[in-house]
């Protein structure tokens, strides 16, 4: 009897791992062929709709975004094949000591910040005038400028190719310098500190970038004066300043097979695909999207290299809700999760305007990315849209 009973839980306990070996090696994760048709239980299974396999409808178009450039770590400076960039600079918390002093010589130093587009040995090349009016150099951009108000006067001018992170320094006119430093010690005078323009000049060939004071002391542009006041000669130096960079990109020609982000100007595209053939309010369990960098087209300077993919909610506005953060893969593959928003266009409580396309610091350099587009002549390289759903009874 003690062996039947032995001999039993013997077969069982063989049953049971052979059982458990069964659910061990199925696949946590299944293959895209494996999750077009997945038993669920009470729902009439798991399915895939992928744009490689299934027609989509995709459509992309892009558009300029003027924005403010004011956080940015570069100022940039130059021309270079039809785009423009010019600076606009001002010095604040100049000391309050040295009124009626006068100015015996004045530099306007910056430090290269290795920042360039494209072309690295081309010639920088710019004259700096007055502003004439106040400009608010924390919201303005280039759609908004008045560019009425850069002075005609030449207050000085640089030609040269900086290299790495050299500094160069320009000499300043006196006469602008004492007016900003009698008016920081008395307000009462009729003169005004509204700050500079850097604009580019005819035998520019580059556009560079040079460091602002959003980084360390000693890559800050400053001022550095020599000045008299009762018989006692100072050296001054101020380098708390305030930088905004406007960009014109002339007229941007792109090919139709691409879809076209730029920094800076900046430039960002809208995306979108039909979701017709769900076929009704489904359950969606997981929604991506994958896009495609042409590295042989696109300009990438900045160490950061990601792009977001943001929900359009207005499309009068262009505003955006959720935003998703791509990382590229592969050096060439974008991939983004993106289930929250599909869900939320299936069900009806967000109205599918697609999304929109930009570079996740966008406000800084003018980096460009090209990624393929939805007509493309390689289907591989096209955005990629798959979505598992479960349709429900």
């Amino acid at each position: 009897m003690r062996k039947n009973n032995l001999l039993k839980s013997g077969v069982l306990i063989l049953l049971l791992s052979g059982l458990l070996m069964m659910i061990n090696g199925c696949e946590k994760n299944p293959s895209d062929l494996g999750l077009n048709y997945i038993n669920s239980g009470d729902t009439l299974g798991s399915k895939i709709l992928d744009s490689q396999v299934d027609t989509i409808l995709q459509v992309s178009s892009g558009f300029l975004k003027y924005l403010n450039t004011y956080s940015s770590q570069y100022f940039l400076v130059g021309k270079f094949q039809g785009y423009e960039s010019k600076t606009l600079l001002k010095f604040n918390n100049i000391t309050s000591s040295y009124d009626s002093c006068t100015v015996l010589s004045a530099t306007l130093n910056f430090r290269y910040g290795n920042y360039f587009f494209k072309d690295s040995l081309g010639q920088t090349s710019f004259n700096i005038y007055a502003l004439t009016d106040t400009v608010g150099l924390s919201t303005v951009n280039f759609g908004t400028f008045n560019q009425s108000v850069i002075g005609s006067n030449v207050l000085a001018t640089y030609s040269g190719n900086p290299v790495d992170t050299s500094q160069i320094t320009i000499p300043f006119d006196n006469e602008t310098a004492k007016q900003w430093i009698w008016k920081a010690a008395n307000s009462n005078h009729s003169f005004s500190n509204n700050g500079v323009a850097i604009s580019p000049n005819s035998n520019s060939s580059t556009i560079k970038g040079f460091f602002t004071s959003r980084n360390a002391d000693s890559l800050k542009p400053y001022i550095k004066a020599v000045v008299s006041l009762n018989n006692e000669i100072d050296t001054l130096i101020f380098n708390s300043s305030e930088t905004v960079t406007l960009t014109n990109s002339g007229s941007i020609t792109l090919p139709s097979d691409r879809i076209f982000v730029q920094a800076g100007v900046a430039y960002r595209s809208k995306f979108s695909f039909d979701l017709s053939k769900l076929g009704g309010k489904v359950s969606i369990n997981d929604a991506t999207i994958d896009l495609y960098l042409d590295k042989t087209q696109s300009f990438i300077k900045m160490a950061e290299k990601r792009i977001i993919l943001a929900e359009i909610t207005d499309t009068a506005n262009m505003t955006t809700g959720i935003e998703y953060l791509g990382s590229i893969a592969d050096s060439q593959k974008y991939s983004f999760r993106i289930t929250p928003t599909v869900q939320k266009w299936n069900l009806g409580t967000l109205t599918n305007y697609g999304f929109l396309i930009y570079y996740v610091y966008d406000f800084q350099g003018l980096d460009q990315f090209y990624l393929f587009g939805t007509n493309y002549n390689n289907l591989s390289l096209r955005p990629r849209i798959k979505i598992r759903y479960t349709p429900r009874n």
